[in-house]
């Protein structure tokens, strides 16, 4: 059930043993400690179901008067959410292709969110291309200082990382 998953502690993880007692974080939670801290919440849509939710995620959003941004793998989900929202939104690829741009392209405001660890991406030119095109960059998951400082350099603005402390 929703109570025994929500109940249940997280065990596997990085650092996990630091984090005794760790819990699912529900969608009013994650949002709430954004407000707190004034952060800007990422939500990433998975899969290709659900989008008749869409707007019960925006309207929870609106409650704590945030702006998130939205990201997914899923470009069905890109074309559903922009239909209930006007936020900020990344097409999710592995690697950068002239399809990728085109759909992007399509959605307003909505850039591409790709592999930063993929030497492929910074070779081919697709990142410039997305920057000719008017597309933002965003990267994920980035856990290497010296990965960050390379996305930064070539114009990434939104990086994604599962590090809370920078690696050593």
């Amino acid at each position: 059930t929703y109570d025994e998953l929500y109940n249940m502690p997280i065990t596997n993880g990085v650092d996990i043993e630091n984090y005794a007692d760790l819990r699912i974080c529900t969608l009013d939670t994650y949002l709430s400690i954004c407000k707190d801290f004034g952060m800007t919440p990422v939500i990433e849509l998975k899969g290709k179901n659900n989008t008749e939710y869409y707007g019960e995620i925006i309207d929870l959003v609106a409650k704590y008067d945030l702006e998130a941004i939205y990201i997914s793998f899923e470009f069905d989900n890109i074309k559903a959410l922009r239909e209930v929202t006007d936020a900020k939104l990344f097409y999710l690829v592995n690697e950068i292709t002239d399809e990728d741009i085109a759909l992007a392209k399509s959605i307003d405001n909505c850039g591409i969110d790709f592999d930063g660890n993929k030497e492929e991406n910074f070779e081919n030119g697709m990142i410039a291309k997305c920057q000719e095109e008017g597309l933002e960059l965003g990267a994920w998951t980035i856990d290497e200082l010296e990965v960050v400082d390379k996305l930064v350099e070539n114009g990434v603005t939104l990086i994604t990382t599962n590090a809370i402390e920078p690696a050593k």
